[in-house]
């Protein structure tokens, strides 16, 4: 099975202002090295053959669908680090993410043996909840049309909903569909 492939953005020069109509541009002779370590070892980089490269990943050989996500990392989220910080990543497939790692998840989409995987190819499988589910940052932020249309994918997928319970909520079901749909 081929390995993933993981590419970082481009670098952009660090802009530095000194006064409202002064700026100074970072230039640096070398270019950016990331230390990418595995296991423990360094991981050395390597020239590649372009021609053959773009025939690899022409070939899609690592499906979006295949490709381990980020589970955790070491630095919250948001916070700004200086450059060279080491930066832990922790990835798994989605395949094997469980679901009940969201916070009080909806109980008719992750239950104890439900993977990520299982709720973007279920509950998530209709391109347009999904495109509902990332339209919107929570149920209550939904027009009503919008909510009956969410609600009625979720009947057509059998999960079932009980505004009375909080885990059984059409708000549960949004948001635990929201926090599968990183993972998609």
């Amino acid at each position: 099975m081929a390995e993933p492939r993981f590419t970082s953005p481009p670098v952009k020069a660090k802009t530095m202002t000194v006064s409202s109509k002064v700026q100074f541009v970072d230039l640096s002779e070398e270019a950016a090295k990331a230390n990418i370590v595995r296991e423990g070892l360094s991981v050395p980089s390597v020239t590649l053959d372009k021609e053959a490269l773009d025939r690899f990943v022409l070939e899609d050989v690592v499906k979006p669908s295949s490709a381990p996500r980020v589970v955790s990392q070491s630095v919250k989220a948001g916070n700004k680090v200086p450059r060279g910080t080491v930066v832990d990543l922790f990835m798994a497939p989605r395949q094997s993410v469980p679901g009940t790692l969201i916070p009080a998840p909806h109980r008719g989409i992750a239950q104890e043996d439900t993977t990520m995987d299982d709720i973007v190819k279920g509950v998530l499988a209709p391109r347009d909840q999904r495109e509902r589910v990332a339209k919107y940052k929570s149920f209550e932020e939904m027009p009503e049309p919008e909510r009956a249309a969410f609600r009625q994918g979720l009947q057509d997928r059998d999960v079932p909903v009980d505004d009375t319970q909080a885990d059984l909520s059409a708000d549960a079901a949004f948001r635990t569909m929201k926090s599968a749909l990183a993972f998609s």
